[in-house]
């Protein structure tokens, strides 16, 4: 046992807390990363570590399922002693007394801030900045991914005009608005994508009937050309 907790303590991030998320254990990676000692971190509960962007619904979850006796896993961004985030893969488990009851917790984490730095490169590289859909580079890696696929581009000419009228702001937000209603009632086993500057583009990855197809555009038409969009700034 103590050779397996050596090799534990030597390739991830170790702590220890009582049943009340005191902790009672920093291991030396948990001071590397954090940026405080083992004097500072035990006494502390993990509030110390945690960053404001974390959404409390996490932490909710994590103690009503270590609380229950089961594992926790996922994945956390932290803050470091220096204002810093970063983000582990934990592991966080019960540990028993010899009557079954809960004595204390363990947290095995892993640093994967790098990694999922990487991923962030890639999404931004694959999404629109505004409306947070594919962009066309996202749309052309899609579509030579399938073997059957329809695209069908929706071109609202009228966003040029609102840019030009209104200015950025204004634009952004009819833009958001547009993907919102293109989005509702979606054709099934489709993704939607902007295009470009005035194009939204439904790329469906599945066989499909054409007539169905030709009414899904109709209606697509006639949800922009009744009723365009609404912003409460103008």
């Amino acid at each position: 046992m103590h050779e397996h907790k050596k090799a534990i303590d030597k390739s991830a991030i170790v702590s220890k807390t009582d049943y009340q998320g005191v902790i009672t254990y920093a291991n030396k990676k948990f001071c590397e990363i954090s940026g405080y000692t083992a004097k500072e971190l035990i006494g502390k509960k993990h509030n110390i570590i945690k960053h404001p962007d974390t959404p409390k619904a996490i932490f909710k979850d994590l103690w009503s399922t270590i609380l229950k006796g089961n594992t926790w896993q996922g994945v956390i961004k932290n803050k470091n002693k220096a204002g810093n985030s970063y983000y582990v893969n934990s592991t966080i488990c019960p540990i028993f007394d010899i009557n079954n009851e809960i004595k204390e917790f363990i947290a095995i984490r892993y640093d994967v801030t790098d990694i999922y730095h990487q991923n962030l490169i890639i999404k931004n590289q694959n999404t629109d900045p505004v409306t947070q859909l594919g962009n066309a580079t996202k749309l052309l890696s899609d579509i030579n991914k399938f073997e059957h696929r329809t695209l069908i581009l929706i071109k609202i000419k009228e966003l040029i005009d609102v840019q030009q009228a209104y200015g950025f702001a204004i634009y952004n937000e009819v833009l958001l608005v547009i993907a919102k209603k293109i989005k509702e009632d979606l054709y099934q086993g489709s993704s939607v994508y902007r295009w470009n500057d005035d194009v939204f583009a439904i790329l469906i990855l599945e066989p499909c009937d054409e007539e169905k197809i030709k009414d899904y555009c109709k209606a697509i038409q006639f949800k922009f050309e009744n009723k365009f969009v609404v912003v409460d700034n103008i």
